[in-house]
């Protein structure tokens, strides 16, 4: 919470402007004569707060459910289904990134066979330099599988 000014007698802490003036008019009795005079006290008061928290402190609270009975309820339920969202959310999207990354790994798997099939039938065939091409194909990418894992181990290693 950062209040703007503090005040003593405000539970949340809020800053507080006040303006108090004292206004002297002039009263009528019953027969319209001005016979006395009387006092008006005018006072004004700004609270402004701020809190960097899914729900405003408890004094806070405890205000709203003194001028809406139930408010303080609702505020505390809006909040709980507002973070039992967020984490549904997160917990969706780790699990597509976990199914995308399974996904992956199965189409090369599958790649690889195909290309060591393709290259198995090419010596059968004959055709040594099929077999050779598809071979430094299936080494290439291997290669930069391993390179491309080893370097993102190195960057969080000096990230940590």
């Amino acid at each position: 919470m950062a209040p703007d000014d503090s005040d003593d007698k405000n539970p949340v802490g809020a800053g507080i402007a006040r303006r108090e003036e004292n206004v002297a008019t002039p009263a009528n009795d019953s027969t319209g004569e001005t016979s006395a005079v009387r006092s008006v006290h005018i006072k004004e008061t700004t609270t402004t707060v701020h809190w960097e928290a899914p729900l405003p402190p408890p004094a806070l609270l405890e205000q709203y459910d003194q001028v809406v009975p139930g408010l303080a309820r609702q505020i505390v339920e809006q909040a709980q289904g507002s973070e039992s969202h967020i984490h549904d959310l997160k917990k969706n999207a780790l699990t597509a990134a976990i199914e995308y990354s399974t996904r992956g790994q199965w189409m090369g798997f599958i790649a690889l066979l195909a290309i060591l099939g393709v290259s198995a039938f090419a010596i059968a065939m004959g055709a040594w330099w099929v077999a050779g091409i598809a071979l430094s194909v299936v080494t290439g990418t291997a290669a930069v599988f391993v390179l491309g894992t080893l370097r993102k181990r190195d960057e969080k290693r000096q990230g940590e």
